[in-house]
């Protein structure tokens, strides 16, 4: 009983500081930056939440649902890697359409999800472990590190240069923490469910977050498309 109450506060603990990511972001630029900034910040989120959601397919709790199922945790990490790098070329792309400082401040955040999307993938074997006190730690490092580099960067270099550093940071966690972390947990094993078939069980979850998304962020697109980007930010 006592150890599923320390699993639960440490999960708890760790959803809680992932979600503390964006609010803090969104804090910090309403403190230092313009409406216009803060504005176009907020749009960018709005285009590319929905895009990542539906590539992220959940495949992190599909991996801790199938803890002894065909696919390795490779084929999981696989997909998620294949499908963020198409929803980043995909925003890129998109990105092309829109005036200079939009465009640079969307591709920024899309670096910024991508670097998260990758870093998620990762916490399926502690979580499937039961290691959530790791997991914590990595989303108090990656807190932490983006609340001190977005200010700073903001200042001395710039909306996008700072999500730059932060996508930056986001990348370093991953590779000198959660991913080496994870190669323990989970060694290389033979896959018998490939990415492929992960796609086409994985999917529709994909879709139905990514159109919910779409609904809440509806006034934004709205507001952006009548009034621009700086009454997105006034909302």
């Amino acid at each position: 009983m006592r150890i599923e109450l320390r699993e639960t506060v440490w999960a708890s603990l760790a959803g809680a500081l992932q979600s503390l990511g964006p609010f803090g972001s969104f804090l910090i630029l309403a403190r230092v930056a313009s409406a216009e900034e803060l504005g176009r910040y907020s749009l960018a989120v709005a285009v590319t939440v929905p895009v990542f959601l539906a590539a992220r397919m959940q495949l992190r709790q599909a991996a801790v649902a199938d803890p002894q199922g065909g696919a390795s945790f490779c084929s999981y990490r696989r997909l998620r890697v294949i499908s963020a790098a198409l929803s980043l070329a995909a925003i890129g792309l998109f990105a092309q359409t829109l005036q200079a400082e939009s465009c640079w401040v969307l591709c920024a955040v899309a670096l910024v999800r991508w670097s998260e999307e990758i870093g998620d993938i990762h916490y399926a074997p502690a979580q499937r472990a039961g290691r959530w006190p790791r997991i914590a730690a990595s989303q108090l490092l990656r807190l932490t590190g983006a609340l001190v580099l977005l200010p700073l960067g903001w200042r001395f270099a710039g909306l996008p240069a700072a999500l730059l550093a932060v996508a930056l940071w986001q990348g370093a966690v991953t590779v000198g923490l959660d991913a080496p972390f994870a190669r323990v947990l989970e060694p290389a094993r033979q896959n018998a469910i490939s990415a492929r078939t992960l796609l086409r069980l994985n999917w529709p979850l994909g879709a139905t977050a990514a159109i919910v998304s779409l609904i809440a962020y509806a006034p934004r697109y709205a507001l952006a498309w009548s009034s621009g980007e700086s009454a997105v930010g006034d909302y």
